[in-house]
């Protein structure tokens, strides 16, 4: 059986490696990986000849995005419980508002809230959802306004919060997630095969 072939597109390295890592666990899978988010998906999209996979992975707005122009499957990486829960966790040291930005994929998790997560923890949380990539910027503008000091979010509401004096934390995923997405895509090349 030939391989799934796999373009991952990644918006921060860490999640690039992860995906290297596990893909060379599994000799089903061919992965082909660059780095791309909101901002460029598009020439990490085309530095790759179509005919070279099957399948893309990638997160949130930008697996969205790619869903929307590409003419190949697209498999998001989701973001879970245990990854919000790690990232409210890595935040234990800051004091004041902290507020979670982004697009639903980190907004909405599956069976649980930030918020709830938040008040487990005990923290003062702001869940400010995106729709539009233009609001992002507008959004934290008034997060900082708000006395929020801490912005935790995807890598464009991160390089955002920076631009404007804010501290800012990424959101990342856990190699289950990745996993998950991996598994899915195989699954879903295998089906259509």
């Amino acid at each position: 059986m030939y391989p799934v072939r796999i373009l991952g597109i990644a918006p921060y390295p860490g999640l690039e490696r992860i995906m290297q890592q596990l893909a060379a666990q599994r000799p089903e899978i061919h992965l082909i990986t660059k780095l791309g988010n909101l901002r460029n998906w598009r020439d990490a999209l085309s530095s790759v000849p179509s005919s070279s996979y099957d399948v893309i992975i990638s997160r949130g707005g930008t697996a969205r995005m790619l869903s929307s122009f590409a003419r190949t499957p697209v498999v998001e990486i989701t973001t879970s419980a245990y990854d919000m829960l790690c990232s409210l966790r890595n935040a234990q040291g800051y004091t004041g508002k902290i507020a979670v930005v982004g697009h639903s994929n980190i907004t909405e998790l599956y069976n649980v809230t930030p918020e709830q997560l938040a008040e487990i923890m005990q923290y003062d949380i702001v869940v400010c959802p995106i729709d539009d990539n233009a609001d992002i910027r507008q959004e934290i503008l008034h997060l900082k306004q708000e006395n929020c000091n801490l912005i935790l979010g995807d890598i464009v509401s991160q390089h955002s919060a920076e631009e404007l004096g804010l501290n800012s934390m990424l959101i990342t995923s856990s190699e289950q997630s990745v996993q998950d997405a991996l598994d899915e895509a195989v699954r879903l090349v295998r089906a259509q095969s």
